[in-house]
């Protein structure tokens, strides 16, 4: 089914049976009084059952991930215990995306903003900033890696001269991944996607943002939860 203003854009991947074309909001409302059960049917309840069992196996198979570099699911598990009702999360575009969007997961709407398509690279801190501005009472979290972060790291100073009140972490593996994934699937071998060693936490210093704008290198070192526990006035950087 359909529901929108506009008419639906008809192709291989979208072809909907009913379309209901007008104010969304009535129609909904409308659509609201024909449905007669107050729960799912019973093989979805058992379908979201499954799904949280294996929740609760990712989770307790990803906290014994203790290598290094980080497994990128030992990180979203210290992420998911911090993901609070009263926190925004603001994803950048890169590999780390999709471990992000798969594994990460979230109850209340427009908490963890995401775009789709794979292309808005640069975009994680700048949303952070306007979070801070139109949700002043919730705490902001924006993710990145070191290529996305490269892209919109002159945003620092918005930030800190709005005086908003975020944490940015950076996960770093000195390349353009994604982009050295397609270029190896085409070509073979990457080229012109490696970069670095940039110290993204003297960077941010320059620009005025404070602690905890440190690095951590191992999954023991110092987790995430913990980190991100402390005053969350002012832009705060962190690095892994």
């Amino acid at each position: 089914m359909h529901i929108d203003v506009l008419p639906a854009d008809i192709d291989n991947a979208y072809n909907p049976a009913v379309e209901l074309v007008g104010d969304i909001a009535a129609t909904l409302r409308l659509l609201t009084a024909l449905i007669s059960h107050a729960g799912p049917d019973a093989d979805i309840q058992q379908l979201m059952n499954s799904i949280a069992e294996e929740r609760k196996e990712l989770a307790v198979s990803a906290e014994k991930m203790n290598g290094v570099p980080i497994h990128p699911l030992r990180l979203i598990t210290e992420l998911q215990q911090i993901l609070t009702p009263d926190m925004t999360l603001c994803s950048d575009m890169g590999s780390f995306h999709i471990w992000l969007a798969r594994h990460l997961y979230s109850f209340r709407a427009r908490q963890v903003l995401i775009s789709n398509g794979q292309q808005t690279l640069g975009v994680a801190l700048p949303w952070a900033i306007a979070a801070t501005l139109v949700r002043p009472s919730e705490k902001v979290l924006s993710l990145s890696g070191d290529g996305g972060f490269l892209f919109f790291a002159m945003e620092l100073e918005t930030a800190v001269r709005l005086q908003s009140h975020l944490i940015h972490m950076i996960w770093i593996d000195g390349s353009y991944d994604m982009v050295a994934v397609q270029e190896e699937q085409k070509y073979g071998r990457p080229s012109g996607t490696g970069f670095g060693p940039v110290d993204s936490v003297k960077y941010a210093e320059a620009f005025g943002a404070t602690w905890p704008s440190d690095s951590v290198s191992g999954p023991n070192q110092a987790s995430t939860q913990t980190g991100l526990r402390y005053s969350w006035s002012g832009t705060h950087w962190r690095s892994r």
